[in-house]
């Protein structure tokens, strides 16, 4: 793996292990914690050997991996320069660091700054900075039995991390972030300890996999189709639809190219699956509505356009509007209305005209038929018919009559329909 790549990527916080054959990695096999985004951030680690490294990235960039002193270590060099007699410092010098940093780590005889008997390490260490502690048992969130000392590292205000050490010797390093509440704790094993975790697992002569199972995982599917944890593949802004690969991805339809709603700002789901010759098969559905659409990329890549496909729901709908009553017309026992369900408009009621040579109402665009339509309405109050047109301009209008008794006559009927 790639350091580097990984914190870009993931901008966050996170725990990691590595070998000693990762890319920007500690030089030997360790497990860590990086602290921080991937503009700057701080991380630090332990290797199999118990050495521990750090790294650094600023606005600069990254620094290499540094090995952190060992007390031994530490000693003989400071063994060494207690035998230089020589001036070591300048008045300039001086001046510089006393106007320096003056937050003390630990108290002025160089034993811990916060000293706690009751209350909580992360109430007392959130908000002061790399610090020196020590609490007693009856601390709430001491993860020792016992009482416990240690350091905090900071790399800003509500962010920590650090270790500590109980009187028995057992250690813990832990963190915390802005945004939660509480310290987590995770136990540090020792050089002994794990060696004997090796131990009892090398006395196990049970085979672990049969070489059955070893072939049919290597012979089986390499591509992945979902990121390392299952999830769906978050698309970047500017991707282009038909050029992706097979697998199941989403993002904000505005953001990407060849959605099947432009500047559309919902979130959709794509899965993709590739086949020979450029072929593709795609399916794309809107979160929030489970709109869903298909589309096809036929040979060498030509893409043959979205289709949405309709729900039982969505065929077996319709609304109905009502219709304005115009030149003298007026409504019957039912109102008059329309009502548009794919390429048929509908009417429904009871219309009773002032004569039968006239427009009663006018349809909005989305209703008018390419052509004239003609139906016939029957009359209600006598036996008899009337001539009902649909005009291309939405004019509806009735057009003479026929009945048995004229004086009987109570409306006309317009429960019918026509194309567009």
């Amino acid at each position: 793996m790639d350091f580097h790549q990984i914190v870009d990527q993931l901008n966050q916080s996170f725990f990691f292990y590595t070998n000693n054959t990762g890319v920007h990695t500690p030089p030997l096999s360790a497990r860590g914690l990086y602290i921080g985004f991937k503009s700057y951030g701080e991380a630090l680690a332990m290797d199999y050997e118990g050495g521990t490294w750090r790294k650094t990235l600023k606005a600069s960039g990254w620094t290499d991996w540094v090995q952190l002193e060992t007390s031994e270590g530490a000693q003989k060099k400071v063994d060494a320069h207690t035998k230089q007699t020589d001036i070591h410092v300048t008045k300039a010098e001086k001046d510089t660091w006393n106007a320096g940093q003056l937050f003390k780590i630990t108290a002025d005889n160089g034993t811990q700054k916060i000293n706690l008997t009751s209350g909580s390490f992360y109430d007392s260490l959130k908000d002061v900075g790399s610090v020196t502690f020590y609490g007693t048992n009856a601390v709430t969130d001491n993860p020792s039995n016992t009482s416990l000392r240690g350091m905090q590292l900071v790399g800003q205000p509500g962010i920590g991390n650090g270790y500590a050490v109980d009187v028995k010797g057992n250690a813990w390093w832990f963190y915390y972030n802005s945004n939660q509440t509480a310290i987590n704790w995770y136990p540090i094993e020792s050089i002994a300890g794990a060696q004997s975790k090796v131990d009892a697992h090398a006395i196990d002569s049970s085979i672990h996999i049969s070489p059955i199972e070893r072939d049919k995982w290597n012979g089986g599917q390499l591509a992945k189709l979902t990121k390392d944890d299952g999830k769906r593949t978050r698309l970047e802004s500017g991707s282009d639809i038909l050029a992706l690969g097979s697998g199941f991805y989403y993002g904000m339809g505005a953001q990407l190219k060849n959605n099947p709603v432009e500047n559309d700002n919902s979130f959709f789901n794509y899965d993709v699956i590739e086949s020979e010759s450029g072929r593709k098969s795609i399916l794309a559905w809107r979160s929030y509505d489970n709109n869903v659409w298909i589309a096809t990329v036929h040979t060498d890549g030509v893409f043959k356009g979205w289709k949405r496909l309709f729900t039982e729901e969505e065929f077996n709908k319709m609304t109905w509007y009502d219709l304005t009553l115009i030149n003298g017309h007026k409504a019957g026992a039912r109102n008059p209305q329309y009502a548009v369900w794919g390429n048929q408009v509908f009417t429904r009621g009871e219309v009773v005209p002032p004569d039968f040579d006239s427009i009663f109402a006018v349809l909005p665009s989305e209703a008018h038929p390419s052509t004239q339509k003609s139906m016939a309405a029957p009359l209600f109050g006598t036996t008899g018919i009337t001539k009902y047109y649909a005009e291309p301009t939405g004019e509806l209008r009735i057009n003479g009559k026929y009945a048995k008794i004229e004086g009987n006559i109570t409306g006309i009927s317009i429960d019918n329909n026509f194309t567009l």
